[in-house]
């Protein structure tokens, strides 16, 4: 059960979802989520990307690494598309 409320989040070090589960949460959960992250939260998404919020930069830190990173507000934001 997901909370439309990022505060519900907060007592959180960090948010783990596939990209599919992203996708397919409600329009209010998912902006909740974007929202702890932008107040200070860590998401880390599995799968391949999906859309984020455009004002989310997304660049890779490392240039063997294919794992985007943003920074938006306080958080941060990582998408995991591969694995070894």
């Amino acid at each position: 059960e997901w909370s439309a409320d990022w505060l519900a989040y907060t007592r959180y070090d960090g948010i783990v979802v596939t990209a599919k589960d992203l996708v397919d949460m409600p329009a209010e959960v998912r902006g909740a989520v974007y929202r702890y992250v932008e107040a200070g939260g860590s998401l880390l998404v599995i799968g391949l990307k999906p859309e984020m919020p455009r004002e989310w930069k997304f660049r890779n830190r490392l240039p063997a690494v294919s794992s985007p990173v943003a920074s938006p507000g306080f958080g941060e934001c990582r998408i995991m598309t591969e694995f070894s």
